[in-house]
């Protein structure tokens, strides 16, 4: 028998096993003790049985890994890997690069190898792709508002256009159409575009809008005068506009005036104020006004002064008269003439001596002066005693305020009574 049965489990390494037979049934010898054998013989042998452990561990790797790059050096990358051996059971290999390593930009192999306790060794690779396809960021600059400056619009220039990336930092990110460029009144898109080493591209948009807010410019002339021998004027003139971006309606207008134009109309006896506009494309408008100022053509003298009815100084004293044309003894239209009549004392009888100054001077416009366009009549309500003037002689002269000629009565001083 042996001392290591067969099918024993030996450990690792070398074990001797002895094994030993002797004869069997013993044979009794004659003339012994019967207890005693003769021939009990005993033969032993050996033998070693050597265990070994040649058997590598086996090693499961992770399937290839692809990694997005974080930064230039590439992406910091975590693996995993395992062992198992018949002897040593659980082993944890070695990987190279380690776990948790930065793997550069494309692909590296990654080798992860096991060794049992008897010194067995087995490897597994696989591989980590670290790649770029993430897009810069660009950050364009804000949106931009200008004025037109003219018809084409207006030139823009704007801050430049910032882009960042992961693995090329920071980039240029040019815009299309370039700060400088002329933009056309109205909305338009802006796109500025970066690009990294690998072809990604990133782009973002802002606006850039021209309007028109400018109102034109309108020029007129400076007041305007003329005369006339009837009761209107035609009268000539120049008004202009001016818008950056251009104007579209010019036109001037003036109430009882007729054929009233950019250029000259025809015109009332009197003031008139003509009132210009002017409109650009945008819809922007101005305004200014001026004058034309027509005046009656001078007289010719004066017609009167008669006083009718009572002369009495404490009582109201009409004063009727006209103006008469230049060259001619025919009273005229004079409604515009805005008399003024002044009284002269000269003594308390007549002829007397007529002094340098007016004693009273009456202004036109009161409700004491009334005209009679059928008669071509003024008529001045003269009230002596409201300006405590007494009976005596009186010269009396009219002035027109229109023309500024100032004629004598043509009929001679007038005498109050008590």
């Amino acid at each position: 028998s042996c001392d290591f049965p067969s099918g024993s489990r030996f450990p690792i390494g070398t074990t001797t096993v002895t094994c030993s037979a002797s004869d069997s049934p013993p044979i009794p010898i004659p003339g012994t003790d019967p207890q005693e054998f003769t021939n009990d013989e005993v033969g032993t042998a050996v033998f070693t049985v050597t265990v070994r452990d040649s058997t590598p561990p086996g090693v499961t790797v992770p399937a290839n890994i692809s990694a997005e790059a974080t930064s230039a050096a590439g992406r910091v990358v975590t693996v995993s890997a395992s062992a198992t051996d018949v002897v040593s059971g659980l082993i944890t290999p070695v990987c190279t690069p380690a776990s948790g390593s930065t793997f550069a930009l494309g692909t590296t192999t990654v080798t992860c190898t096991a060794t049992d306790g008897a010194g067995n060794a087995s490897s597994g690779t696989f591989t980590v792709t670290v790649t770029d396809t993430t897009r810069p960021v660009v950050t364009p600059p804000a949106d931009v508002v200008a004025e037109a400056t003219g018809p084409g619009g207006a030139t823009v220039s704007y801050p430049a256009a910032t882009a960042s990336d992961l693995v090329g930092g920071t980039l240029a990110a040019p815009c299309v159409p370039a700060s400088g460029s002329t933009y056309a009144l109205g909305v338009t898109t802006v796109t500025c575009t970066a690009t990294d080493a690998v072809g990604n591209t990133g782009s973002a948009t802002f606006t850039v809008t021209v309007r028109d807010t400018t109102r034109p410019v309108v020029t007129v002339p400076a007041p305007i005068t003329v005369t006339t021998t009837g009761t209107t004027a035609t009268v000539a003139y120049t008004v202009t506009a001016s818008d950056a971006v251009g104007v579209t309606t010019l036109g001037c207008s003036a109430a009882g005036a007729s054929n009233v134009t950019t250029t000259g109309g025809t015109f009332p006896v009197g003031t008139s104020t003509v009132n210009c506009a002017a409109t650009d494309a945008a819809g922007n408008s101005a305004s200014k006004s001026f004058t034309v100022t027509v005046n009656k053509a001078g007289y010719g003298g004066l017609d009167g002064v008669y006083a009718k009815d009572s002369k009495n100084a404490k009582s109201a004293v009409p004063l009727d008269f006209g103006f008469i044309g230049s060259g001619s003894s025919a009273r005229v239209d004079s409604s515009l003439a805005a008399p003024s009549v002044k009284v002269y004392y000269a003594g308390k009888s007549c002829p007397g001596v007529k002094p340098a100054s007016p004693t009273r001077t009456y202004p036109s416009g009161s409700s004491d002066y009334r005209y009679s366009a059928s008669s071509q009549n003024w008529q001045f309500n003269w009230k002596p005693s409201v300006n405590r003037l007494g009976a005596g002689c009186y010269y009396v002269a009219v002035k027109s305020d229109q023309t500024g000629q100032e004629f004598e009565s043509t009929r001679g001083p007038i005498t109050l009574t008590k």
